[in-house]
């Protein structure tokens, strides 16, 4: 049964220096099509959505795109859910998109949770990246939202910047620790191909950090974070109790979702499904009515262990038995190496990273791959 349903809106203002998303800056006539096509697509859906537990708009930047296109999207989506099953509903959102008109919105169509994309507080380390806004676009935002009485709240922020100081991560650690919001995604800077990013670097007009300086970035502020009361549920995810996001936790225990919209992933029938990353042809395929997607490799018992040993709860062994009738130990014997050198535990059912296994998790992948 399918728990989740995630929403892609591929526009952006502009393109951030590190992005390899799914993501456009697109005229306003593009963006009416792709809506359209968006909204039929779910619609064709419609049998399998409407006992989802969890909603997420994410992008792109789902907030760049004007309120009446947003309105008519939550519509048709209020009309084919059930709105008493859903626990969280989850929208992305740039912190200069969030204003009054956006905040009541969004509170009308009972959207409970929004993630914003803060990355850092240093407004020159913001203009290197080429994001859109400042910080005191942040605080206005956070205090709006609590104005309005939208107090579940989760900040994106990277670490391993180029030319970021330690002094930068802790005058970000700082500002977390002030504004008290209950969920923080706190990730590792990516430097991705086909990105502007990995352009400049390869023409030697931006310097990467250090390994050993991002990893001591890493444990500095893990432990901070911990210490100022959110829990370590997932390698890049901290919250307080009761505030993790059920929706990614879809993906972490490797229960069915969907996925609609430009280059959007699905798991559901023990498949893995994508679609096309082509927008005209997806607004095509769409207005001829047809649903394509795109068959991946999909190794279930793989990806359980994978995605569940991301979470510091680690995964449970008797569930791996139940689903595929198999031990994990047995179908994976290299895990029994791990446990011994200390990177893994195990604890009766239960299979985690140690502390010292979350920050060298790469090697356990790597053997599992």
């Amino acid at each position: 049964m399918i728990k989740a349903l995630y929403i892609h809106i591929p526009f952006c203002d502009n393109i951030c220096l590190y992005c390899d998303f799914a993501k456009l800056v697109a005229s306003d006539n593009l963006k009416t099509q792709y809506m359209n096509a968006l909204i039929n697509e779910i619609k064709y859906y419609k049998d399998d959505i409407k006992n989802v537990k969890t909603i997420y708009i994410g992008g792109g930047t789902p907030s760049s795109i004007n309120l009446t296109l947003l309105e008519q999207l939550l519509i048709e989506i209020n009309q084919l859910i059930n709105p008493d099953q859903i626990k969280e509903y989850t929208i992305e959102a740039n912190p200069n998109d969030i204003n009054q008109a956006f905040v009541s919105l969004i509170k009308k169509y009972s959207i409970n949770r929004i993630s914003i994309g803060v990355q850092t507080t240093n407004d020159k380390l913001l203009k290197l990246l080429k994001r859109s806004h400042k910080n005191k676009d942040v605080i206005k935002s956070i205090n709006l939202l609590r104005k309005n009485d939208i107090d579940n709240i989760n900040l994106d922020f990277i670490y391993g910047i180029p030319s970021q100081s330690r002094t930068d991560v802790l005058t970000d650690l700082a500002f977390i620790e002030k504004t008290k919001v209950p969920h923080i995604s706190y990730y590792s800077l990516i430097i991705e191909d086909n990105t502007e990013l990995k352009y400049l670097i390869d023409q030697s007009k931006i310097t990467p950090l250090e390994d050993d300086l991002i990893a001591d970035y890493s444990i500095l502020i893990k432990n901070r974070l911990k210490k100022s009361g959110l829990s370590h549920y997932e390698t890049s995810n901290y919250s307080k109790s009761g505030y993790e996001s059920l929706h990614n936790l879809t993906y972490w225990n490797l229960f069915e979702y969907l996925g609609v919209g430009l280059s959007a992933a699905s798991q559901y029938l023990n498949k893995r499904l994508k679609n096309t990353n082509r927008i005209s042809e997806y607004i095509k395929n769409i207005s001829n009515k047809q649903y394509i997607r795109i068959e991946e490799d999909f190794n279930p018992e793989l990806e359980f262990l994978l995605m569940g040993l991301r979470k510091t709860e680690g995964i449970q062994l008797s569930e791996f038995k139940s689903r595929y009738k198999k031990d994990v130990l047995n179908k994976y014997p290299v895990l029994s190496k791990h446990i011994d050198n200390g990177l893994l535990v195990r604890e009766e059912d239960i299979l985690r990273f140690t502390e010292l296994g979350q920050d060298l998790a790469n090697q356990v992948y790597i053997d599992l791959l």
